[in-house]
């Protein structure tokens, strides 16, 4: 949200400088044409960054429910939390976006991708591979990766727990370069809890 509130100032600085002390790119239209193009792409963004609730936000909503479901979880209830690495965090999108620089991104915490690296909230999205149960990565709205196929059957059982499951956390791993230069590749590891 930082990111949104500078790119706002620094754009009415913008416009100030063009209506007071005649600030040109390369003339009057062209000057206007551009304002109004990052008017407009500023909307788009500041409204995707409000839309999207923060970890915390995430965390308090499921604490909220937790506390209206009654008594803590206990073991009768099958309670618990599962951490696993997300799989094909190496591949990319189906419209060819990269996974591995939207890991980067969401690492150091760039604009729009995330408002720092503590800003990341995950979400499940089931679908389908290959006429099998599958279920997507979701960061901050981005696919990262899919669940590994030996954990389907474990999320599975969390989810049935649907007013108390949720993502606690996301880390975002590797990255760098090895002792020999070569770039290693980033990772993401979830857990879920219900």
């Amino acid at each position: 949200m930082i990111a949104v509130i500078i790119a706002w100032v620094a754009y009415m600085y913008a416009v100030i400088q063009f209506l007071f002390h005649g600030f040109r790119i390369s003339g009057f239209f062209t000057t206007l044409l551009i304002l109004a193009a990052a008017f407009f792409v500023l909307v788009f963004w500041t409204v995707r960054a409000l839309a999207r609730p923060s970890r915390k936000q995430v965390q308090a909503a499921a604490r909220l429910v937790n506390g209206r479901a009654g008594a803590p979880a206990s073991a009768a209830d099958d309670s618990g939390s599962v951490t696993f690495r997300v799989a094909g965090s190496t591949f990319d999108n189906d419209d060819g976006t990269s996974r591995q620089e939207i890991l980067r991104h969401l690492k150091f915490g760039d604009a729009p991708w995330a408002d720092g690296p503590e800003d990341l909230t995950a979400t499940l999205e089931e679908t389908e591979y290959e006429g099998e149960p599958a279920f997507d990565v979701m960061v901050n709205g981005y696919q990262v990766g899919s669940v590994p196929k030996n954990m389907i059957p474990q999320v599975r059982k969390a989810q049935e727990h649907v007013a108390t499951c949720f993502v606690s956390s996301v880390r975002i791993l590797g990255g760098g370069a090895d002792s020999k230069g070569e770039r290693l590749n980033y990772g993401c590891e979830i857990t879920l809890e219900y």
